[in-house]
């Protein structure tokens, strides 16, 4: 195997983990009066109602910009792939790889920021809301496969 095909099997590995992750962890908590409520990323892009004491209250409604999150996540996994291993495709590596690398902070960007993106259609706002390790987790691989995706290319251009 070729550094590029590694590096992009790496940065393919990253990205897929940071997938899995946003799928499984979860990304918000609710906390009142000892009742606690975990919240996962699909929640927090789709929406969420909650039953507490026979009253049902929606707590978020469908975001954009969560949406958006995913998106960038999964553009910054296929990119890669696209790019590294389909022939069709190897002209435009370079630029995929740039693309992908922008993805990848967007989307990072997008994961930190969960609490602020979410669309509130309940009464109350977000102090009650605490951030999960998940959106954590994810940031940090997202940021460390733009770095992957992007170091590359770096010392590439210093070296000329």
């Amino acid at each position: 195997m070729k550094n590029k095909e590694i590096i992009s099997l790496v940065s393919v590995l990253l990205a897929a983990v940071a997938l899995l992750l946003w799928f499984l962890l979860p990304a918000l908590s609710f906390t009142v009066l000892g009742f606690t409520q975990n919240f996962s990323f699909l929640e927090a892009t789709f929406g969420k109602s909650v039953t507490t004491a026979g009253t049902t209250t929606k707590m978020f409604g469908f975001s954009i910009v969560n949406f958006l999150g995913l998106l960038s996540i999964a553009g910054a996994l296929v990119l890669p792939i696209l790019s590294t291993f389909v022939s069709k495709f190897k002209k435009q590596g370079v630029l995929f790889n740039y693309i992908a690398f922008g993805l990848s902070v967007l989307g990072a960007v997008i994961v930190f920021l969960v609490k602020n993106a979410l669309n509130l259609e309940g009464s109350g706002g977000t102090e009650y809301l605490k951030v999960e390790v998940g959106p954590i987790l994810v940031g940090i691989l997202l940021i460390i496969n733009a770095g992957i995706l992007i170091f590359p290319k770096l010392l590439e251009k210093s070296k000329k």
